[in-house]
């Protein structure tokens, strides 16, 4: 896959600032205490963890259970540090793939070869970016609507477009993996 330098320059900033979102715990990913090692080793808190504030990080780690707060709380207690493990993951990966550092950098833009695993990453990264974006423009159904009304020069029209463009690059490495 190659990206251009504007594409590689919106990906990135997109990333490093999700990245910065979801490194944003009090509560799931805290301090071991002297008192309990195991909890340094462990990556489930074992303190309460409240759903988050941020509806980007809501929606990233959404409840488990919508009609028990109580499990929805002991299941986010084991899990929520993991999960943001996880999706950090996805995404320095692509900040590592798009940093050009063995890569094959033309001009600005970067070619990325990405094996099954990393591809892997990158879709899962990709929806992450989806969800946080879509969270943050209010997208809906109705947005083909909306977009024939705006004026290309619009700031939604480009929170829009950026939220195509982030399901056209996901779409295109789907076709590239099942071999379209």
């Amino acid at each position: 896959m190659s990206l251009e330098e504007p594409e590689v320059w919106l990906l990135m900033s997109m990333t490093t600032q999700l990245l910065a979102l979801l490194g944003e715990s009090d509560s799931a990913e805290s301090e071991p205490s002297e008192a309990d090692p195991l909890q340094g080793m462990v990556p489930v808190s074992f303190d309460p963890v409240a759903p988050p504030a941020d509806p980007i990080l809501h929606r990233l780690l959404p409840d488990a259970y919508r009609d028990d707060n109580e499990a929805a709380g002991e299941f986010r207690r084991l899990t929520e540090a993991d999960l943001r493990a996880t999706k950090r993951g996805g995404l320095s990966r692509i900040v590592l793939d798009l940093s050009g550092e063995g890569k094959g950098t033309r001009s600005g833009g970067v070619r990325v070869d990405l094996d099954e695993e990393g591809a892997s990453q990158w879709l899962a990264a990709l929806t992450d970016l989806r969800l946080a974006l879509g969270t943050r423009i209010g997208v809906t159904e109705d947005m083909d609507d909306e977009r024939e009304r705006l004026a290309v020069d619009s700031p939604r029209y480009a929170e829009i477009a950026t939220y195509d463009w982030l399901s056209w690059l996901q779409d295109m490495m789907v076709r590239a993996l099942v071999g379209e």
